[in-house]
């Protein structure tokens, strides 16, 4: 009699051989999905430090008398606003403030605090305002440091230095 069919050893030895090929296949797979998880948080770290550092320049280029707030950490900083009858833009943050950087603009109608890093998803680790113009001297130019960790797990550092237009 001619029997058609698969064994139960035949059929476990071929289940067997296929699990071993299906993990050693997904090996690869798992790990891409880490690297691209890596690459997705260290993204959105350097999207939210040029964020900051864009609406920092913009208010730097537009103002005057950039200096710090009486009584404040070096993690504050203001600049006054010809265009707007000597209103200000401040910003403030770092690890002082628990990771967040706000934006308070008294020249809008009405005054607006910005909250630019939240200090949950991302956190401001670093911020530091250096070579500050100051009235008298001919430095016109300021340096920022901005660090931004994405999820405690990604850092990104961004300095620059930002030529002050209207100092005095």
């Amino acid at each position: 009699m001619n029997r058609r069919g698969v064994s139960l050893i035949e059929l476990l030895i071929t289940m067997i051989i296929a699990s071993i090929a299906l993990v050693g296949l997904s090996v690869p797979f798992v790990a891409e999905r880490a690297m691209w998880g890596t690459g997705r948080q260290q993204a959105e770290a350097q999207r939210d430090a040029e964020v900051v550092l864009r609406t920092i320049a913009r208010a730097a280029r537009e103002g005057s008398n950039p200096t710090p707030l009486p009584g404040a950490s070096s993690n504050t900083f203001t600049f006054q606003l010809p265009s707007c009858g000597g209103a200000a833009v401040s910003f403030a943050g770092g690890p002082l403030l628990g990771g967040q950087l706000t934006m308070a603009d008294t020249c809008a109608v009405p005054p607006a605090a910005v909250t630019l890093i939240d200090g949950v998803r991302s956190q401001v680790t670093e911020l530091v305002f250096t070579g500050v113009a100051s009235p008298g001297t001919n430095t016109r130019r300021m340096g920022v440091r901005i660090r931004v960790t994405h999820q405690g797990l990604e850092d990104e550092l961004l300095e620059t230095e930002i030529l002050l237009r209207n100092a005095t």
